[in-house]
């Protein structure tokens, strides 16, 4: 066999070592929602479990008015190429639909505030459900506020990462 045949062959299992060896492991763990990686501005959200469950659109989690919610979330917050020294947050709250906008509740939680370095992250918190029974979007925006006091109060764009059904 010819040299340029090894040499083909060579940068081909080069290629394929690169992506089994530096790709990141998208395994059971790295769940989301909607079952992919969702962008929200400096954050990529790749887990995103309600009580355990996973909460699609489908598929809400049911739970009962104003009780707990543990709320299991997992990111990776990134914006040094842009921002380096940006101050960013990860806030989670509640929405509905009136019509075909969606209202925000009041409150929320902010469940992460820091420097625009490279953050990766599994963080579980726990939050009260709605006090009415309806349907509800589980919402997360990713401001670069100062802090989270100033974060909570931002209009950044908001994502749904998952759904309540509160009974």
């Amino acid at each position: 066999m010819s040299d340029y045949f090894w040499r083909k062959c060579g940068a081909v299992f080069g290629l394929i070592l690169g992506f089994v060896v530096f790709l990141p492991s998208l395994g059971s763990s790295d769940e989301i929602a909607s079952a992919r990686a969702q962008r929200v501005g400096h954050a990529t959200i790749n887990k995103v479990l309600l009580n355990g469950l996973r909460g699609g659109r489908d598929n809400p989690v049911a739970v009962r008015a104003g009780s707990p919610v543990t709320i299991e979330l997992g990111f990776h917050s990134d914006s040094s190429g842009w921002c380096p020294k940006c101050s960013n947050q990860i806030v989670i709250g509640y929405a509905f639909r009136r019509d075909k906008r969606v209202e925000r509740l009041p409150g929320g939680k902010c469940v992460f505030s820091s420097s625009g370095q490279q953050r990766r992250k599994n963080i579980t918190f726990r939050m009260l459900a709605p006090m009415h029974p309806g349907r509800y979007e589980v919402i997360i925006s990713a401001p670069q506020a100062y802090n989270c006091t100033k974060a909570l109060r931002w209009r950044a764009r908001t994502e749904t990462i998952a759904e309540l059904r509160v009974k």
